[in-house]
């Protein structure tokens, strides 16, 4: 399995619970912060587009990215950090 990172922007009906559900429908993942979760998770890119565009309007924007194994962080939420070390 790889980790994505995903983050996204909702421009007019802000319904972030709803993304976030579609988010953790992926696999296992951590919510680091605002609007950025790591999702570890057998998906590819374009499945995890073909999913997660039923839990955004059309307006709304979306990335994902896959992770490398090289990261830094500064004042990153602990629990967070620890979900990174684990996972890459």
């Amino acid at each position: 399995m790889s980790v994505y990172m995903i983050t996204y922007e909702l421009h007019h009906d802000k319904d972030y619970q709803k993304i976030h559900n579609g988010i953790k429908s992926l696999g296992g993942c951590i919510h680091c912060l605002r609007s950025i979760w790591f999702v570890r998770t057998s998906f590819s890119i374009p499945e995890m587009h073909e999913i997660l565009k039923e839990y955004i309007d059309k307006d709304d924007s979306l990335l994902i990215i896959k992770t490398s194994h090289e990261w830094d962080s500064l004042n990153l939420p602990i629990p967070c950090k620890t979900w990174l070390k684990h996972h890459l």
